[in-house]
């Protein structure tokens, strides 16, 4: 895939704001500051998940992966390693961490208080994450796109949003498999939309 430099600012621009204004919770959180659906997220403390969430997260994760990839090759092949790939990882920690937190259990838990069922929080959870993830398909100055990820993402949602509840609403297997995604597929994705050529690629940050 041939990427022009604007398209490679944009990648830039994209994912250090995502690092930025992502980041800035998780930091305060690390500080010491009470961010209630940010804490306890499975790994030193809080539920840890069982068998069957973790090998939901990771089937999620190759599933979605091996999609979109398939349907845009030209992904993977953006995806050296560059100083635009460090970026990218780091702000797969960030989304995954931060997304999780709040898609999963700032969402689904206010619904749970008050009173929706598991599957209306699942529902709830799936389309908030999708349309907040429509912005990619925008990138290509395309409107299919932007369903297309819409879509997508609302998908992939709603799975970690199940993996979310059968894990016993523990974040850590949603957060790896969230992880897992943006590292096999960005900066590749970001770099596909900003150039245009993004026709069916999905978004999971």
């Amino acid at each position: 895939m041939e990427v022009s430099k604007k398209s490679a600012r944009i990648a830039w621009s994209f994912l250090l704001g995502v690092i930025v204004c992502e980041g800035a919770p998780l930091a305060a959180v690390l500080s010491g500051q009470p961010i209630w659906f940010l804490e306890n997220l499975g790994f030193h403390s809080g539920p840890r998940g069982n068998l069957v969430s973790w090998l939901l997260a990771v089937l999620v994760a190759i599933a979605f992966a091996a999609g979109t990839l398939r349907r845009n090759p030209q992904i993977w092949t953006a995806n050296r390693l560059s100083a635009l790939k460090v970026v990218a990882v780091v702000m797969a920690i960030v989304a995954g961490t931060f997304e999780e937190g709040f898609f999963r259990r700032f969402i689904m838990d206010l619904a749970a208080h008050r009173g929706w069922s598991v599957f209306s929080q699942i529902v709830l959870s799936a389309v908030v994450f999708g349309v907040a993830h429509g912005i990619w398909g925008l990138f290509a100055r395309n409107i299919r796109p932007a369903v297309t990820a819409t879509i997508a993402t609302s998908l992939i949602g709603g799975a970690w949003a199940v993996v979310y509840i059968v894990g016993g609403r523990s974040l850590a297997p949603c957060i790896v498999s969230h992880i897992l995604i943006n590292f096999v597929l960005e900066p590749g994705m970001m770099l596909s939309a900003a150039s245009g050529q993004w026709n069916q690629s999905r978004a999971a940050a």
